[in-house]
Formats: C-alpha cells, sequence, structure tokens
C-alpha cells in the first residue's frame, strides 16, 4: 500500500460485514489482530519501522575470481526468481569483494552474483527472519558455452526451444535452468552462452520456436549429456523424434503434489509433471523406448516401475 499521508503506511477499505479478524501481515508474519463487527467503522494499526526491520534477513558474501582468487567486483542480488529483477541488490567492494545485503525477505531465495567476463553465478538460499545468511566465498569462473544442431530424423534442420540443465552425474539429478530457454535458428544452430563450467543436460523438449503445421506430429529429442567442465561444446546434436503418449491416472489429489519423472535408459530425466495440480490425469510426451518412472513427494521416493514406449500411447493407473 502506497502512503497516505506521511504518519500512514496505507489504508484499506473492507467492505463485508462483521463479525470477522481483520489481521497486519508482514514477510508472512502476523503482526497484530483485531475483531470487527457490524459496528466497527475503523480499525488502527500501528507498527514502529524497527518492528519491520526485524523481519527481514541479511546476506553477506566475499565474491573472487576462481582462478587468481582476487576480489571482484560484482553485481549481487538476492530475489524470488533466477533473474536479477527486482529483489534486493548491491556491488561489492573493489578492494575485498565483500557486500552485505540488508532488508531481505525471508524464505527460499535466488541469490544472483554477476561480474563482467565471468559466468553468472545462481543458486537458491533460504533467509531467515531476523538472521544473517554468510554465504562465504563466491568464486566466479570464466564462462563456457553449449552449440550444436537440432535436426529431424531425416537430418533436416529445425527450429526448437532447447533447454539445459546442470547434470550430477552421482545422483543423475538435474538442475533445469528456470524461466529461460535458448532455440535453434533456421539451420538448426543453438547456442548456450554465459555458462559455468560443469557437465549439463541438453534436450529438444518438443516445443517448436515456431508454431508447427497442424498435421505435423509432436517432436522432441532425448536428453544428451555434455561434458563442459573443461570449455566450450561446440557439437551437441539433438535429433527430433515422434513422440507417444504417457497418460498418468491419480484420481483427485491433494497438496502436497507428487512429481513424476520419466528417465530414459541414459538415466536422464526425458520429461516430468506434478501428479495432480491439473486434474485426476495428466500426459507426457515421450520419444519411443524404455524408462524407469519415479515418483517423488517431498523428495522422498514412493513408486518406481519400468514402463516401455514403443510407438503406441500408454495409460497408466497409479494407487497415490
Amino acid at each position: 500500500l502506497e502512503p497516505a499521508t506521511e504518519d500512514e503506511y496505507g489504508m484499506v477499505l473492507v467492505d463485508e460485514d462483521g463479525p470477522a479478524w481483520l489481521s497486519l501481515i508482514a514477510s508472512h508474519q502476523v503482526l497484530a489482530s483485531q475483531r470487527i463487527d457490524d459496528e466497527t467503522r475503523s480499525v488502527e494499526f500501528v507498527v514502529e519501522p524497527e518492528d519491520l526491520d526485524g523481519l527481514k534477513g541479511s546476506v553477506g558474501l566475499v565474491a573472487v575470481d576462481a582462478e587468481t582468487g582476487a576480489p571482484l567486483v560484482a553485481r549481487v542480488t538476492v530475489g524470488r526468481d533466477a533473474f536479477p529483477n527486482g529483489g534486493v541488490s548491491g556491488e561489492t567492494s573493489a578492494e575485498t569483494g565483500e557486500i552485505t545485503l540488508e532488508g531481505v525477505d525471508p524464505g527460499e531465495r535466488w541469490l544472483i552474483v554477476q561480474a563482467d567476463g565471468r559466468a553468472t553465478s545462481k543458486q537458491q538460499v533460504r533467509i531467515e527472519r531476523g538472521a544473517r545468511l554468510d554465504v562465504g566465498m563466491v568464486a566466479l569462473r570464466a564462462p563456457v558455452e553449449i552449440a550444436g544442431f537440432v535436426r529431424d530424423a531425416e537430418g533436416k534442420a529445425y527450429e526448437a526451444v532447447v533447454k539445459w540443465g546442470r547434470l550430477d552425474d552421482a545422483t543423475g539429478r538435474v538442475e533445469w535452468a528456470r524461466q529461460t530457454r535458448a532455440q535453434s535458428t533456421a539451420d538448426g544452430r543453438f547456442r548456450i552462452s554465459d555458462l559455468e563450467p560443469g557437465v549439463y543436460a541438453v534436450q529438444a523438449p518438443g516445443l517448436p520456436a515456431r508454431s508447427p503445421i497442424p498435421h505435423n506430429a509432436r517432436l522432441a529429442s532425448r536428453a544428451v549429456r555434455v561434458d563442459a567442465t573443461s570449455g566450450s561444446v561446440a557439437d551437441v546434436s539433438l535429433e527430433l523424434r515422434g513422440t507417444s503418449k504417457l497418460t498418468l491416472v491419480t484420481g483427485d489429489l491433494a497438496e502436497p503434489w507428487a512429481t513424476a519423472i520419466a528417465i530414459d535408459a541414459s538415466g536422464l530425466p526425458a520429461d516430468s509433471t506434478w501428479l495432480g495440480r491439473w486434474g485426476p490425469e495428466i500426459e507426457l510426451d515421450l520419444v519411443d523406448g524404455v524408462y524407469t518412472l519415479v515418483v517423488l513427494r517431498d523428495g522422498e521416493e514412493i513408486e518406481e516401475r519400468k514402463i516401455s514406449i514403443v510407438g503406441h500411447d500408454v495409460r497408466i493407473e497409479l494407487d497415490l
């Protein structure tokens, strides 16, 4: 709410009859509550600025060059998503590379550190109310890129959306990049830049960069493992194939939603979805192959089964 006067933080009109309770909430915490009834005409909450400051957290870190250890001037942002928009931000000290960001909303947040000539560092952190999170040293490395081609089964170039994520070889899990995608051009070429060195999974998930001809079958590629730990990789090939539908029948479910992941024979995730969030049935589009379907709830595995997709749709009922 915008301040109505110098003495007011804001005003809200409630056009409902009581009885009820009206609460003032900041940073997901109830600061004060008052009961209202049919006779109530106004309610006033008085909150001291220091009371609001105590609901926030702070984040401290040191940005350094990964190769030399020298401090870096870097832009640091803590916000709700994986883009440096909004949130709380500032610049590290040129002499020490240090920064402390105050007034950060508590909860799960994205910490983004950017410096000229270095790959952007993004990580999820948890900010506790009224506490300081000391991240320590954030070492920024020279960026690498992944490039290649997207083609269909006949070798024809295809304009398609391309997604990527960091691959943990030990667990097989992929942390897909959020809210960002690349796409191949008319000659099938794609390029993903500003990446931290590491191992990635890259996939064309079946979303054309341009609207397909209405009768075209949905096309997708398998996920491909790309080792970019030692430098850029320029020859990644994504081959599109026609897909079949795997329909998962769950019935009506309540939160917390379970997650279904179809893992291909190479151990890479082919597709995933929440179960129950959008109704009692949900579909995955998969190219031909044998998959392991893993169902997780709150990070714990609750079901696993093998599934064969060979040129036909498959329907499975899950007892969740």
